[in-house]
């Protein structure tokens, strides 16, 4: 955890020698940030806005406006904070209260908050269902949220450890396990879990991407 976030602005420049696939980044700009802990970081392509989680809010970083930030809301250990897509809400997970908040993300207003499993961390939209996937560390439990009727709908249980997770387009959830050192699964469709995929010689695997291209997960491990 570090004191403070810059936000760095990535641009791909088309460089000769450099194949379509393998753009060339480099750093355009920093944007200053409040001091303090901060987590996970999520953008909202429509509003081009920037949501970090902190320990007691969420800064709100405006790109189009000169990185103007705002602080929203008030949580107890915020880990991830989620634009809602196709409308104002921000879904925030706040790990020392076991909660989940809905902000908005102009005014901070709280709409909601939901009781889930110990600990909530990491957490994922899939905006073909409208439903939020929650990964409880703790207890090892993913919680289900219903982000229409802004309700829990189910509870599945998997291993304590959990991290971030990633969607397939086939409706399969993927997530990281830092203490098994392994990938769990559930089936989207029945919400039941699937089978573990063991990751030998990765420990703490924590950040997880899925490559639709290649069909593969791409996992994080904290031993290099």
């Amino acid at each position: 955890m570090v004191r403070s976030l810059p936000i760095f602005l990535a641009l791909g420049l088309a460089t000769a020698g450099y194949a379509a696939s393998s753009p060339h980044y480099a750093v355009t700009a920093s944007l200053a940030m409040p001091d303090g802990g901060w987590d996970l970081v999520a953008v909202a392509p429509s509003t081009h806005q920037v949501f970090v989680a902190r320990t007691t809010n969420v800064t709100a970083v405006d790109v189009a406006d000169a990185g103007k930030a705002r602080t929203l809301g008030q949580i107890e250990r915020g880990y991830a904070a989620l634009p809602i897509p196709g409308s104002s809400g921000l879904l925030v997970t706040s790990g020392k209260d076991n909660s989940v908040y809905i902000l908005d993300q102009q005014t901070g207003r709280q709409s909601a908050r939901l009781a889930v499993g110990a600990n909530p961390d990491a957490a994922i939209i899939d905006p073909r269902t409208r439903r939020a996937f929650v990964m409880n560390a703790k207890d090892g439990t993913v919680s289900v949220v219903d982000l229409a009727k802004i309700r829990v709908l189910a509870t599945v249980q998997l291993k304590p450890g959990l991290e971030l997770p990633a969607i397939t387009p086939q409706g399969v959830l993927f997530v990281n396990n830092e203490e098994a050192n392994e990938i769990e699964s559930i089936d989207l469709q029945t919400l039941r879990p699937g089978a573990a995929i063991p990751l030998p010689g990765c420990e703490g695997p924590t950040g997880l991407a899925f490559d639709p291209v290649t069909a593969r997960l791409i996992s994080s491990c904290a031993n290099g």
